[in-house]
């Protein structure tokens, strides 16, 4: 527990001095510790990020205080389960291609880009959080390698010990079948 509030000061001061100096003299707080998980911290600076990018992403202006209260517990809870899944998978010594993290970043960035409507849309709307396109990238960047880390880990763990078999998948559709949507009749 040391080492990461070590660590955390650390971070802080670093980023204190970088921003201002004189207020890194004067001992101001910059940021606090949401969440533990084995050695690394969920900052708060990483909750308020993340709801920054959901905010952009929902088209919204703002969130009133009960949407910003759930998105802000929910945002935490989703940081902390994806930590602990790539810690996990890192100690399993499941990798992913920093080429294949930045490939799936550009597609982000260019599908966030159309859907709300060109450049010059998403500059304003980034302008709007306060963000730039680089702290955008670097969000996306760890977000895209946690995801790809945690299906690689649950496709290692989870997919190649799951086993169904013809007689289970009838089974299932015998007895869910009114559950499921209705096809229309096809020829063939």
């Amino acid at each position: 527990m040391t080492r990461i509030m070590a660590t955390a000061v650390l971070a802080g001061v670093l980023l204190l001095s970088a921003a201002d100096p004189a207020r890194a003299q004067e001992g101001e707080l910059v940021d606090r510790v949401a969440a533990v998980v084995e050695d690394r911290a969920v900052m708060r600076s990483d909750v308020e990020i993340e709801l920054r990018r959901y905010v952009m992403e929902s088209g919204k202006q703002r969130l009133d205080a009960d949407e910003e209260k759930a998105a802000r517990s929910e945002i935490l809870e989703s940081l902390i389960a994806d930590l602990l899944m790539t810690v996990h998978a890192e100690k399993l010594g499941v990798e992913v291609a920093e080429d294949e993290v930045e490939q799936r970043l550009n597609e982000t960035i260019d599908n966030f880009k159309r859907q709300i409507g060109g450049d010059e849309a998403f500059q304003s709307q980034l302008e709007r959080e306060g963000m730039t396109l680089e702290q955008l990238s670097a969000t996306y960047r760890e977000k895209i390698r946690a995801n790809l880390l945690i299906r690689r880990l649950l496709r290692q763990e989870v997919m190649s010990s799951v086993a169904v078999t013809e007689g289970e998948i009838r089974r299932y559709y015998r007895e869910h079948a009114n559950e499921l949507p209705t096809r229309p009749a096809t020829v063939t």
